[in-house]
């Protein structure tokens, strides 16, 4: 049995939701619409300067994941920002319960805007040698440059390092720049080395993307800097609109959906510009809609260097 095909998980829209457009209650169209959500969704993508050629895991997508060792280069002495490719980074700002003297940190909140699947993908690939070991986390009585390395799934997480003071409705914040690197090695012998805590941080809360290095950055050959963070908007479709676990913003869904619902529905009409009935012209765009142009314009990412 041949496999079954599926929407993109980075799809910004669900099948159900372009179904519903259309009116269509059977599932008789399911693959061909599946193929229309996928593309429109890659075409969409590229257009706002996110998707990699390649993509492989490193892709870049609107919705969030994690992005590992991406390499940036250095323009020039004056340079002191990298855009990343991936935006928003996460960055969240909670309340937990703590315990002193305790690895443990409790915080349901923290629990709803990072998913416990991307959690575990953290756990697994960041652990290795080359990297810290989880999220950077700070807060009243958490000591600097501490680290989440794993939770379970309940509200639960466990730090790098003991927390000096108990308290509740402790403000916590979590950032998912988790690896800003230089080269200090050469090309044939690459060695990488962590900026310190206070030579760099993600400025305005990650919403931009933008790491800003105070002191020189290292231009001398090109692929000097590399970054690992997690980056995008958090999916939840179930609760679409809610705008703490869902946060995909709305009018890049409408326009993947009404593109969509327009590639349908000319299906049969492939490479027809009008059609005359009865007396009466029809006729069809060849262009998007003035509306969904503009909200491609609008998420058009700049360069990563300035």
């Amino acid at each position: 049995m041949a496999q079954k095909e599926i929407v993109s998980p980075y799809a910004l829209t669900t099948l159900q939701r372009v179904k519903d457009r259309l009116q269509i209650t059977n599932n008789n169209s399911d693959a061909v619409l599946t193929r229309i959500i996928n593309s429109v969704t890659d075409n969409i993508e590229r257009m706002c300067g996110k998707a990699s050629v390649d993509g492989g895991s490193n892709a870049i997508h609107f919705v969030q994941q994690l992005y590992i060792n991406e390499v940036y280069t250095v323009a020039g002495k004056r340079q002191e920002r990298i855009v990343l490719r991936g935006s928003p980074v996460l960055n969240a700002t909670v309340t937990g319960t703590t315990t002193a003297n305790s690895t443990t940190i409790n915080s349901p909140q923290l629990l709803t805007i990072l998913p416990q699947s991307l959690m575990t993908q953290v756990a697994a690939i960041i652990a290795p040698a080359n990297f810290v070991n989880g999220l950077l986390i700070q807060g009243a009585g958490i000591p600097p440059l501490t680290y989440i390395t794993s939770g379970d799934g309940a509200g639960n997480f466990t730090l790098s390092n003991a927390v000096g003071t108990s308290g509740s409705n402790v403000i916590i914040e979590v950032t998912g720049l988790m690896s800003y690197q230089w080269r200090s090695g050469t090309p044939s012998a690459p060695f990488w080395t962590p900026f310190i805590q206070d030579q760099s941080e993600i400025i305005e809360q990650g919403r931009a993307g933008i790491i800003r290095t105070y002191g020189q950055l290292p231009y001398i050959y090109s692929n000097m800097l590399r970054a690992t963070y997690i980056a995008g908007f958090p999916v939840d479709w179930q609760n679409a609109g809610n705008g703490t676990t869902h946060r995909l913003p709305a009018d890049l869904t409408n326009t993947c959906e009404n593109i969509c619902v327009r590639t349908f529905k000319r299906l049969p009409l492939a490479g027809q510009a009008s059609e005359n009935i009865q007396g009466a012209t029809v006729a069809w765009r060849n262009d998007y809609d003035a509306e969904d142009k503009q909200v491609i314009a609008n998420y058009t990412r700049v360069g990563n260097v300035f």
